[in-house]
């Protein structure tokens, strides 16, 4: 019977920005799946919260992509790690990327659907807003939205970043016998100082008539209240139990206004017209005969004072075979070599690369300067490659033609990749609104398959930009297949 085991890094958390490396040995004792194995990162968001008095609250926290503006490209876990090698200790080096975290976001951009995003948000350390009820939550928090369980903070949140995708060797040893490999080392380096935290589902990012609430005419003690929109599923309405709220109200008959009351929501019950009855722990109001409340709505959600992001520990997981040895005596595999330039600010960039001869096709991206996940998008108006002093394609590609899209694919078909979404988008977490297209994390990249050669080649890049724009930083990754034997 197959069976999970699991491995500590050498490294002990907390992993901060100047400890932020992993390191994993695999065992020499049998055969492992590495397609199925990953790493599991222990999350937690930290809240300082602004009212203590009314008791403890639950806020909706999730993890952003650090950025020099306010937008934050959703990230894939992959990117997480910056770079990454694997090695054996009797077939030496077997990969050794350098920017697998930019590698990884733009290859995942193109060879993941729209749909597959949406289907894997379950386990995503970063999310978007949905597109059907617009609320965002995390998995860094367990909600609670009928009933009186408390909702919490999860303490334990894993992050699961599969090996798969950051080493294609990973992707194909779906039977790595260890016992002829000798000890496998798997090394990464993470982006600690990229993660934040961010509060999500203010009241800002509610449908309006959500936060309107029935008027209050009950004598006595206040602690429940009746929304006036009735919601046909629970998933739409975005209360829940310990949430922390403020209310406004108008007070008739001698009562006093309320502003900003700050309450804390004990229990949530659905009534049989769809809307819901609140209680909450805190007795708000105390009305007198004659006394009414109207004009009754939520006025803000409670914002924290602050908050912190920290990863207290990570571990592989291994998936080990219950075989003797592996059916297979090789793995072809491809893998990337990484060159970065500099662009010294040229509207017209020339530069001549180095090429491994057996590499088969290269991804170039110029990574953006107020956010270093992203590929600068509406920069290039043409580009073109030559290979050893001939032309790859007849004539200049310009970005967002046919000739443009065309190379993407048979690029991505070169890599053994399926080309799966041509939005060139990951979405942005900061966006209230769901759209697959937005502008704010729009990337784009330039890829060619190149002719394997006897020697090391020479490629020549000439981009052109558009009117006032330039190359600052480029990075081009170059695909080498390869085989492992035993």
């Amino acid at each position: 019977m197959n069976k999970e085991i699991k491995i500590s890094s050498d490294q002990g958390g907390n992993f901060t920005v100047t400890q932020n490396r992993l390191s994993y040995t695999v065992p020499d004792d049998g055969v492992y799946d590495m397609s199925r194995s990953y790493i599991n990162l222990n999350a937690v968001i930290n809240v300082t919260e602004n009212e203590v008095a009314t008791g403890t609250g639950v806020y909706i926290m999730d993890l952003k992509w650090k950025s020099q503006t306010a937008n934050n490209p959703k990230f894939f876990n992959s990117s997480i790690v910056k770079n990454a090698s694997i090695r054996s200790s009797r077939n030496g080096q077997i990969e050794n990327i350098r920017r697998v975290d930019l590698l990884t976001n733009i290859l995942k951009t193109y060879n993941t659907s729209t749909q597959e995003n949406k289907c894997l948000s379950y386990k995503a350390g970063s999310q978007l807003v949905d597109a059907v009820d617009k609320q965002q939550y995390s998995i860094y928090r367990d909600i609670n939205k009928l009933g009186n369980v408390k909702s919490k903070a999860n303490n334990n949140t894993p992050v699961k970043i599969p090996l798969s995708d950051l080493f294609d060797f990973c992707a194909q040893a779906t039977e790595l016998d260890t016992q002829k490999t000798g000890r496998v080392r798997i090394d990464c380096e993470l982006n600690i100082d990229k993660l934040e935290p961010q509060q999500k589902m203010l009241i800002n990012e509610w449908p309006a008539e959500a936060n309107l609430l029935n008027d209050l005419t009950t004598v006595g003690g206040q602690n429940t209240i009746v929304t006036q929109c009735a919601f046909t599923e629970m998933h739409q309405s975005p209360y829940y139990v310990s949430q922390k709220l403020q209310l406004t109200a108008t007070g008739n008959g001698g009562a006093p206004n309320l502003a900003a009351e700050v309450l804390t929501i004990q229990s949530i019950s659905k009534n049989d017209n769809g809307t819901l009855t609140i209680t909450t722990e805190q007795n708000f109001a105390n009305l007198a005969v004659g006394q009414t409340y109207t004009a009754v709505s939520i006025l803000a959600v409670e914002a924290v004072a602050s908050s912190t992001v920290s990863v207290d520990f990570a571990e592989l997981v291994l998936v080990k075979l219950n075989k003797s040895s592996s059916d297979f005596d090789e793995i072809q595999y491809g893998t990337f070599s990484t060159d970065q330039s500099n662009g010294n600010s040229l509207n017209n960039y020339q530069r001549q690369f180095q090429v491994e001869a057996e590499s088969d096709c290269v991804v170039i991206v110029q990574p953006d300067s107020n956010n270093d996940l992203l590929s600068k998008s509406g920069i290039v108006d043409n580009y073109r490659l030559r290979l050893n002093n001939n032309d790859i394609t007849d004539r200049s590609v310009f970005q967002d033609s046919p000739l443009y899209y065309d190379s993407i694919s048979s690029t991505m078909t070169k890599m053994k990749l399926r080309l799966k979404s041509l939005f060139e988008n990951n979405g942005n977490t900061s966006k209230k609104t769901y759209n697959p297209y937005e502008a704010t994390s729009q990337q784009e990249s330039i890829m060619s398959t190149l002719e394997q050669t006897v020697n090391e080649k020479l490629l020549q890049v000439n981009i052109n930009c558009k009117l006032g724009e330039s190359v600052n930083e480029l990075v081009m990754f170059k695909h080498l297949p390869r085989v492992f034997s035993y």
